[in-house]
């Protein structure tokens, strides 16, 4: 599936490289260790309960957190949450 249209009703599927994206934009971030971003990070994302921690970059974009993968990742979905890690899990 590559996508859901709510008013219309609509479920887009796709080939399964459709899938696949390096980036996406977070919001109502809970910081825990700092207080807000105000720069770039280096650190580990991971996007899902089972997913690996993955390299990721993330930097202010308004009243965003922009998260952008090293490498592409399957099935990034609005609504999920994301955790991310500065140091040694």
């Amino acid at each position: 599936m590559t996508g859901i249209d709510a008013i219309t009703n609509t479920v887009v599927v796709g080939r399964k490289s459709e899938v696949y994206h390096c980036e996406f934009l977070a919001q109502d971030m809970n910081w825990i260790s700092i207080d807000g971003l105000d720069d770039k990070m280096r650190l580990k994302a991971r996007i899902r309960y089972r997913h690996p921690e993955m390299q990721a970059e993330i930097s202010p974009a308004g009243e965003f957190v922009r998260v952008v993968f090293d490498e592409a990742q399957m099935a990034i979905t609005p609504g999920q949450s994301v955790v991310l890690y500065d140091g040694i899990l």
